[in-house]
């Protein structure tokens, strides 16, 4: 079994995130993992972040992996 990704964000990094969202110039894509790591942080299982952004679940593993490892 794996153990879950826990994702704890400063208010900074929360607000560079929402930024990339809000932005109509951010690659949808970027704006995508944005919305993972934020639905992450607030407690939102991968299932259904997968489902909500349209990408299988391992993509979001693979997210948030990516952050917990690299940050923004």
């Amino acid at each position: 079994m794996a153990i879950p990704i826990r994702i704890t964000l400063s208010e900074e990094q929360k607000e560079v995130l929402e930024n990339w969202i809000r932005k109509g110039k951010t690659e949808k894509r970027i704006a995508d993992r944005a919305r993972m790591i934020l639905l992450s942080a607030a407690g939102e299982a991968r299932e259904g972040i997968a489902k909500r952004i349209g990408v299988t679940p391992a993509v979001v593993t693979k997210w948030r992996k990516r952050f917990v490892e690299d940050g923004i």
